[in-house]
This record gives structure tokens, C-alpha cells and sequence, in this order.
């Protein structure tokens, strides 16, 4: 799927900075900037930045704005547009990421509306999580050879072989999710 996206990173920096894309300038870039104001997060994390543009105006209001892309071309752009801002931005998945710290807020703008069952999907993602948490370490001690990419293809790979039922030993322990919300154009005030 990222690469999909690389050819239309230049188009969409274009209609977000032209104020063309009005879905994203009057609805969701006042919500997030809203939210924020109320949650007050020390940090945050933003799945799938694209262009960079929500993380680069949420920057102004949290102490700590991390972004992460996985599409070349949505990378390159947003590389530019975060320039000097203090967005931490880094290219890949979500897999791919690995903090030591917890973030107050998690924002994937436009990235999950494809899924059908949110609920499911969050659960499978905090198993896979924990999964790796636990397998990752022994992966790279048994294989130190192994760079990150093949460690991360090696734990999808023994995760793929597990059936439901080992799958969901893995409990999400410390992970909360005390709150998702889906912005639909109709419920948000066009000019906030």
C-alpha cells in the first residue's frame, strides 16, 4: 500500500498548501487542533503523516509530535514540509516502530477508513505488538546476522504461523485505548 501513495505526495502538498483540499483545512486540521487543546497530550504519535501538514500544525501545541510514513514520495514531502518545525519524522510501517516512551495521543488521519472492524483490528495490532515486544530480543540474539528488516520479516513470519487461539495469548498488557473517534465531515462545524 505505501507505494501507492508515492506518486500523489507532490499533488496533495499541493492542494493541502493551496487550501484546495477543503476537507482537510476547515474539518479535520480545526478538529485535531481542537482535540489536542482538550487533551492537553505531552506527546503524540501520527500513523501514516502523508505530507506532514497535520503533524507540522499539531507541533505548535504538544511538546512532542512524532510522525511516521511509510511511502517514499509521502516521506520525501513531508521531510520538507516538517523542515525546522521539531516534528520527529521516520520512514515505515507501524510495525516498524519502537518507542521507550508511551505517547498520550495516537492519530492515524485517513489511514484507517478502510477497515471494517476498527475494534478487531486495534486488538490484533496491540497482540502483534506484544508479540514482537516479547519475540524481537530472542530474534536477534539467536540471529545477530539479521538486520532490522529481516528481524521484522522474521517476526511476521512466526506470527503468520501461529493460529488464533496462540495469537491471542498474547495480551496487551499496558496498552490502553481510552478513547477512538471517527470525524465524519457532517458532525464537524465547517470553519471551526
Amino acid at each position: 500500500m505505501p507505494k501507492r501513495w508515492d506518486d500523489f505526495a507532490s499533488i496533495r502538498r499541493a492542494q493541502i498548501e493551496a487550501g484546495m483540499d477543503l476537507t482537510f483545512s476547515k474539518v479535520c486540521l480545526p478538529y485535531y487542533i481542537n482535540l489536542v487543546k482538550e487533551l492537553r497530550p505531552e506527546s503524540l504519535i501520527e500513523v501514516g503523516c502523508g505530507t506532514g501538514h497535520l503533524s507540522e500544525n499539531l507541533i505548535n501545541h504538544v511538546n512532542t509530535v512524532v510522525a511516521i510514513e511509510p511511502s517514499e514520495g509521502m516521506h520525501a514531502v513531508a521531510k520538507q514540509v516538517i523542515e525546522g518545525s521539531g516534528v520527529q519524522l521516520f520512514r515505515l510501517r507501524a510495525e516498524g516502530y519502537r518507542s521507550t516512551q508511551p505517547f498520550d495521543l495516537i492519530i492515524s488521519h485517513m489511514v484507517l477508513q478502510l477497515v471494517d472492524n476498527l475494534e478487531l483490528f486495534i486488538e490484533s495490532v496491540a497482540q502483534f505488538m506484544v508479540f514482537c515486544q516479547k519475540r524481537r530480543e530472542s530474534i536477534r540474539k539467536d540471529t545477530p546476522e539479521l538486520d532490522d528488516e529481516q528481524v521484522e520479516a522474521k517476526l511476521k513470519e512466526q506470527w503468520g504461523q501461529l493460529d488464533e487461539e496462540q495469537k491471542s495469548k498474547f495480551i496487551p498488557m499496558g496498552v490502553d485505548v481510552q478513547h477512538i473517534s471517527e470525524l465524519i465531515p457532517a458532525q464537524a462545524s465547517v470553519g471551526q
